[in-house]
């Protein structure tokens, strides 16, 4: 049981520093730590980084067609081509959550945008999950929970990790293919 404490432990920093950065665009908030934040509200969250732009490829799923007018005029400023640079698995998993959500909590207004963070705080949760095995297995450091609190608290990281960003997915891919990789070359 007492070892399952830091995976909790880093569930519980995750979600809370993210709603503490969140927390001045949910209250609506013009001043934030000496900070001026102009039309203070969630949509600031929303729009920020490249998120909305891996929302669109998770509503149509790559078909151009759907981001076109019937008269056969784009909708959007960006050619239908340009959502081909976009990689699949997180528009996926947006969409993948957008869904769960709509079937078990009837969310519907906004749900592609809800289920874009959603991704990313959970991409962000198990992020800090291996980081903190990784550490702890190949005993780097003698305190791997500080030396992740620390990594989650880097500064862009931090920003990334609360909008609408695919880093944490990717870091979390990533991290968890160099340990397999050096897994198994430790086997073989």
């Amino acid at each position: 049981m007492r070892r399952i404490y830091p995976y909790f432990t880093l569930t519980l920093i995750v979600f809370l520093s993210t709603l503490l950065l969140w927390l001045p665009f949910l209250t609506k908030s013009f001043n934030w730590l000496g900070l001026k934040i102009e039309n203070s509200s969630f949509e600031y969250v929303y729009k920020h980084y490249d998120g909305p732009l891996y929302v669109i490829p998770a509503k149509t799923l790559y078909d151009p067609a759907k981001l076109k007018t019937p008269e056969g005029e784009n909708i959007l400023a960006q050619p239908a081509s340009y959502f081909a640079a976009h990689l699949p698995l997180y528009p996926l998993t947006i969409r993948l959550f957008k869904e769960l959500m709509s079937h078990s909590l009837q969310v519907s207004q906004l749900a592609y945008l809800k289920s874009m963070l959603l991704v990313n705080i959970f991409a962000t949760v198990g992020l800090a999950w291996l980081f903190y095995f990784i550490l702890k297995k190949i005993k780097i450091t003698k305190e791997p929970l500080l030396l992740t609190i620390i990594f989650l608290f880097l500064p862009r990281l931090f920003i990334v990790r609360s909008v609408g960003a695919p880093e944490s997915l990717f870091l979390l891919l990533i991290l968890g293919s160099l340990y397999f990789f050096e897994k198994r070359m430790l086997k073989g």
